[in-house]
């Protein structure tokens, strides 16, 4: 679990654009595309500059067109490792079967369904300015105290009760950070990832 101090790009959106995604990533800004930028985002959007770089794709139309995927078909999970990715597929209510799971060797994944299309890229500077460990106390606290479910992977603003709830559950790290509640140049959130 990690809170994040997320701010404006020192770089111009001008600056940016010049840069490769390695290039953007090395200089330590975190990265989102169009379709992966977090809704709760909207008030980081306008401190986010876009930039031109070119994104690798997986062709899920194509795999779906080699495995016969039935057209209506939805992904209800992934998984990936160096050797391959994996994709289980919620059926149509028509078919026999519910589910189809199809794992695809990362070499033909590469060689048949990877393909590159420039594309706008947010970038943001973020800074880790916390983290736990098997701290289920913590995560529980602001779990309940968010507005929203929190997803894994997921980034979420800190709210007031958010605050209060880490405030309860360790002093020490909201002591540290809690001048961050009323510093307008950053947006402070709360990520889980495991």
């Amino acid at each position: 679990m990690h809170l994040y101090r997320l701010e404006k790009p020192e770089k111009s959106s001008e600056e940016l654009s010049k840069m490769s995604l390695d290039e953007l990533n090395n200089a330590g800004y975190t990265v989102f595309f169009q379709n992966d930028l977090p809704d709760d985002f909207h008030l980081i959007c306008c401190m986010a500059k876009s930039a031109a770089v070119t994104a690798e794709y997986i062709d899920l139309e194509k795999i779906c067109e080699d495995y016969e995927i039935p057209a209506g078909s939805r992904i209800i999970g992934e998984s990936c490792s160096f050797q391959e990715i994996g994709y289980t597929f919620r059926l149509p209510k028509e078919e026999q079967c519910d589910q189809k799971h199809i794992d695809i060797p990362m070499d033909q994944v590469r060689a048949k369904y990877v393909y590159e299309k420039k594309t706008d890229a947010y970038c943001i500077k973020c800074e880790e300015i916390a983290y736990w460990r098997k701290r289920y106390d913590i995560q529980s606290a602001l779990h309940d105290a968010s507005e929203i479910a929190i997803q894994n992977c997921g980034y979420y603003p800190m709210t007031d009760d958010m605050w209060d709830a880490l405030r309860k559950w360790d002093k020490k790290t909201y002591n540290r950070l809690a001048h961050y509640k009323y510093d307008n140049s950053c947006i402070i959130v709360y990520h889980e990832w495991y």
